[in-house]
């Protein structure tokens, strides 16, 4: 492991990209399809008859644009998570605590104020089987003891090892610095970085 000394900042690791980028293409085939097929002369109908109001037909290219802006989003964001230093997606890690940047958006939390990490398996059903995300999640209890996640972060669009290790190696490590800061140990301390984060791992400038 190598040592260094916060603030630090996490990148999405530029292949961790490939599969969500091919993902969002999907929709740019589909929308392109769509549109090509629904001008043409004679649109297929798929076994349905047409419809009989020709200006509600004729809507129908434009059906398509919604898988295109769904391409187009999601490319953006890809790309955007690719560019040098992670200016719209990166974790910051400092000695007050931790901020999540997605976007213009940035949510800072305090060592002292955010909950323990743990990792969390997400299971979605997907088109062909069920597909198994993992996460390290802060878990803190409402009004009504009932647990809701005040953070949850994407470990392996960070980490290079398998994303279950990784998600359990990156809450290891953020607990182990939100136990140092509680214990006053933080600031100015050499801190290990886990090897599956070291490629991702920029340093900052202290604050």
């Amino acid at each position: 492991m190598d040592q260094v000394r916060l603030p630090i900042r996490l990148v999405p690791r530029k292949d961790a990209q490939i599969r969500p980028l091919a993902h969002y293409c999907v929709f740019f085939v589909i929308a392109g399809f769509w549109m090509f097929m629904a001008r043409s002369t004679e649109p297929p109908t798929f076994g349905v008859p047409p419809l009989a109001d020709p200006d509600i037909q004729a809507l129908f290219p434009w059906f398509g644009a919604a898988f295109f802006l769904v391409g187009l989003t999601g490319v953006a964001s890809v790309l955007a998570k690719t560019l040098p230093g992670g200016p719209f997606f990166h974790i910051d890690l400092a000695v007050d605590g931790l901020t999540i940047r997605r976007w213009v958006t940035r949510r800072h939390f305090a060592w002292q104020d955010v909950p323990p990490f743990a990792p969390l398996q997400v299971e979605r059903n997907v088109k062909g089987g069920i597909r198994i995300d993992h996460y390290t999640v802060a878990m803190q209890r409402d009004q009504t003891g009932v647990p809701r996640e005040a953070l949850r972060i994407g470990a392996g669009e960070y980490g290079a090892a398998d994303a279950a290790d990784d998600a359990t190696a990156l809450s290891g490590w953020l607990n182990a610095l939100r136990t140092m800061a509680l214990e006053g140990r933080l600031a100015g301390a050499l801190i290990e970085v886990p090897a599956a984060f070291q490629s991702s791992m920029r340093p900052l400038a202290a604050r």
